[in-house]
């Protein structure tokens, strides 16, 4: 069994915490005293974070490319030697593009849905885990979704990446069994986001998940040793 440890003792190291799902997640762990550090791309979009949440929060930022490899590893360097540990993994880098069918889907679309949606999951999961290992204690979380659970016709690559994420979420929960290391993904449905009215509408958007429930299951898998390889249901009412 996985040990435990307070979230006030953590430190999470959060892929994409400056957006629209990432920056809820980032505050309910640093309201719950975790020290966190985000990733970035935008300079402007961690300057309103550090806003929100306050000079007092104890959040560090980095821009970094997650599909960089070096870049990964640079950055996970540099976090264990502040830090001492990373104690979360939460793989937040994520986008939607496409849907259309595979013979009508572009070999750029295929490739941009892959890297962000799984590629970026693997490269900082393989560079977190040997540290996690050394330190026999580690959380890792993913972002999957519905589509990827079930492969709708018109999933197209975004499905076909977030179906990549439950299997590679699997594939580490067994291969980290006996480090003490955990990995679980979410699978929302729709999420309640500015994005996602402007671009559909708003008709059943109380059937939607908010940012705010998943930041809430994201800490309670953080706190269960027992509970690894799973992919949570996050459907709401679709």
């Amino acid at each position: 069994m996985a040990q435990t440890r307070p979230l006030d003792e953590c430190v999470v190291l959060v892929t994409g915490g400056t957006g629209a799902l990432g920056s809820v997640v980032t505050q309910h762990l640093l309201g719950r005293g975790c020290t966190v550090i985000t990733t970035y791309l935008d300079s402007e979009e961690y300057k309103e974070l550090k806003t929100a949440v306050g000079d007092e929060a104890d959040l560090t930022g980095y821009k970094v490319d997650v599909l960089s490899e070096e870049q990964v590893e640079d950055l996970i360097s540099k976090v264990v030697e502040t830090h001492g540990r990373i104690d979360v993994l939460l793989n937040l880098v994520g986008a939607w593009k496409g849907g259309n069918p595979i013979h009508e889907t572009g070999e750029d679309t295929w490739d941009d849905m892959l890297d962000v949606n799984l590629k970026s999951v693997f490269l900082v999961s393989k560079h977190v885990l040997p540290h996690m290992r050394d330190n026999r204690f580690g959380r890792i979380l993913s972002i999957g979704a519905k589509t990827g659970s079930e492969l709708p016709s018109d999933g197209g690559p975004y499905a076909i990446a977030k179906r990549g994420v439950e299997s590679l979420t699997v594939l580490l929960a067994k291969e980290n069994a006996s480090h003490g290391i955990t990995a679980n993904c979410v699978l929302p449905s729709v999420i309640d986001t500015d994005a996602n009215r402007e671009m559909l509408g708003t008709d059943d958007v109380e059937h939607w998940v908010t940012p705010e429930e998943i930041a809430d299951q994201i800490i309670s898998l953080i706190q269960n040793p027992d509970r690894t390889g799973d992919a949570v249901n996050m459907y709401g009412g679709l």
